[in-house]
């Protein structure tokens, strides 16, 4: 394991991956947040006038799940994106796929998890990002000696996979 600078190219990758997430907030999540609000004070509303029924207790127990969601989940994920588009270096790991597992959806909706274990840690499809097409997950086979580029502070956030 050790750490080298990033590429132009990876540079560019984190770039235009914030554009798309900055994008996507503004487009979809900013409205949804918007109609939050107004359901938050609707919430007070009622609680003000002395109306509580049924809806007022449910709009309280949505209130209450969607801020843990929005705190739990969605700053955290765009604070780590601010953090990796400030990033000048990243940690490479050589190490050999021990074994890779196929888990097929049951609905169909989701893709296939694969849970790939190497001599480094276990990567699981469904917990890391990849930011770059290298090697897919699909060609990984056991026994394979991989080089994983993995962004400084966040170990399952991967840059690149390649064959090493």
């Amino acid at each position: 394991m050790n750490i080298q600078p990033l590429s132009t190219l990876e540079k560019k990758k984190l770039k235009s991956l914030l554009i798309q997430r900055l994008v996507f907030l503004f487009i979809f999540i900013l409205p949804l947040l918007y109609a939050y609000v107004i359901f938050i004070k609707n919430v007070i509303g009622d609680l003000a006038i002395n109306h509580i029924n049924g809806l007022t207790w449910f709009g309280i127990f949505l209130i209450v799940v969607f801020t843990i969601l929005l705190i739990g989940l969605v700053i955290p994920f765009y604070i780590r994106t601010f953090k990796h588009c400030l990033q000048s270096s990243k940690r490479v790991v050589d190490t050999v796929i021990l074994g890779v597992t196929v888990e097929n959806s049951i609905s169909g909706i989701l893709p296939p998890r694969y849970i790939i274990k190497t001599e480094y840690k276990e990567l699981d499809s469904w917990a890391a990002v990849i930011l770059n097409l290298g090697l897919s997950l699909q060609q990984l086979r056991p026994g394979m000696e991989v080089r994983i580029h993995y962004t400084v502070n966040r170990s399952h956030d991967i840059l690149f996979i390649e064959r090493r």
